[in-house]
């Protein structure tokens, strides 16, 4: 391009992205907070398509909690690493990412909660967490939020499916006192 005079224009284009599509991996973090509800965080956003909803509806379901006691965090570069939202692809990336996280904290709350009632380590796989409410075999049952302390979980759904968590210590399992 040239002006009037003949002298040469420059003309350009530049952009810059997000790198959403690294290895299609997305990661997702959910922190259970001492009065029972979880927050998840994933770096993706919404068009809205229900996003927020969705994501809340997965996670709630995974861990045991309402939906309403979900809340979901987006479209934030400072939170775990999502997929663009683009060709039906949301639900399928994010949503396992949440899925998985949700089935970590689970797994924490589940623990917690064996030591909140004073059970085995062993005796975990009877205890069921269902709308926000942790109960024993026996009957005994407890808010999350009063069984726990709070736990964070972090997972990706590449394909190695790795999860990380962060939990009080509170939520370690203890040995089994039934070890001989």
């Amino acid at each position: 391009m040239r002006e009037p005079d003949g002298e040469l224009l420059g003309w350009g284009c530049a952009t810059a992205s997000y790198p959403v599509f690294e290895g299609s991996v997305c990661d997702c973090r959910m922190t259970v907070a001492a009065d029972g509800r979880a927050h998840l965080e994933v770096a993706a956003h919404k068009i809205g398509t229900g996003t927020y909803t969705t994501l809340a509806q997965i996670g709630a379901d995974a861990i045991g909690l309402r939906v309403t006691d979900v809340r979901v965090s987006l479209g934030d570069s400072d939170l775990p690493r999502g997929l663009a939202v683009a060709g039906s692809s949301t639900t399928a990336s994010i949503g396992s990412a949440v899925h998985m996280t949700g089935l970590v904290a689970r797994e924490r709350l589940v623990a917690a909660a064996a030591d909140h009632f004073g059970m085995p380590t062993d005796a975990v796989a009877g205890i069921a967490v269902e709308d926000g409410i942790v109960r024993a075999p026996d009957g005994r049952q407890a808010p999350v939020g009063r069984s726990s302390n709070g736990c964070q979980a972090a997972c990706s759904s590449s394909r190695s499916a790795t999860c990380h968590r962060t939990c009080p210590r509170s939520w370690r399992r203890r040995p089994s006192t039934n070890t001989p």
